[in-house]
């Protein structure tokens, strides 16, 4: 199974101090760095582009980041599916869903 983070919703994150930053921190050592681990997850949107989740993340440690992400963690608000798109594929070469 691979995983992959929208580049835009992440974007967006960026600039907003008011926003839930902290569950976010939380992807950076598992985000793929190379150029070529970005991906399109949705087709003919402008902003359908997604980072690729590390394969060597264990299906364990991604389990406890998306609980963090979407359901927030000591008082901190989760982060909605329509605010921060997260996808799955059986291959990380096509059909992707959001998660």
């Amino acid at each position: 199974m691979r995983y992959a983070i929208n580049i835009a919703d992440l974007l967006q994150y960026s600039n907003h101090d008011a926003l839930p930053v902290g569950p976010l921190l939380l992807l950076h050592p598992v985000l793929e760095r190379d150029k070529d681990k970005i991906i399109m997850c949705e087709a003919g949107r402008w902003d359908g582009m997604a980072n690729l989740v590390k394969e060597n993340c264990t299906i364990k440690r991604w389990d406890a980041i998306y609980q963090i992400i979407r359901k927030g963690v000591n008082g901190s608000p989760g982060i909605p599916k329509h605010k921060l798109r997260i996808y799955r594929s059986k291959t990380g070469k096509g059909s992707w869903e959001r998660i």
